[in-house]
């Protein structure tokens, strides 16, 4: 999904569960995305807090552990749920609270998947520490 689909994915979760932005930290790819480091994504990876996590886990129709990353949850077929289990650096992008690029290198770097060498180097890049 491109940059407005996925604005429009976001507001319509926010929408859906009652839950404001405030509270719905888009990471990851996504987040890349609305920095305009990508032109696409597949899913939005949405964090919450464990309260607003654990009544959403009992709506959704499915849920994956998946190593490194934890629980996910499955809200539909392009939203995945995580638990927001740090105080990760945020900042809000045209209404979406997003990850920061510092936070996302972070993770990324951690990860260190074959995957995320190329937003690695486009997030060292974007910000002059390449």
């Amino acid at each position: 999904m491109n940059k407005n689909e996925l604005i429009k994915q976001y507001q319509e979760f926010c929408t859906e569960t009652g839950i404001a932005p405030a509270y719905v930290t888009l990471g990851a790819g996504g987040s890349l995305l609305m920095f305009g480091l990508r032109e696409s994504t597949a899913d939005l990876d949405l964090s919450l807090p464990q309260a607003l996590f654990e009544a959403l886990r009992e709506q959704a129709p499915g849920e994956t552990q998946e190593p490194g990353f934890g629980l996910i949850v499955h809200w539909n077929d392009v939203v995945d749920l995580h638990l927001e289990n740090d105080d990760p650096e945020t900042e809000m992008v045209e209404g979406v609270k997003v990850w920061t690029l510092a936070y996302t290198l972070k993770r990324k770097l951690g990860w260190n998947r074959e995957t995320d060498q190329r937003d690695i180097a486009a997030i060292t890049a974007e910000l002059g520490l390449a």
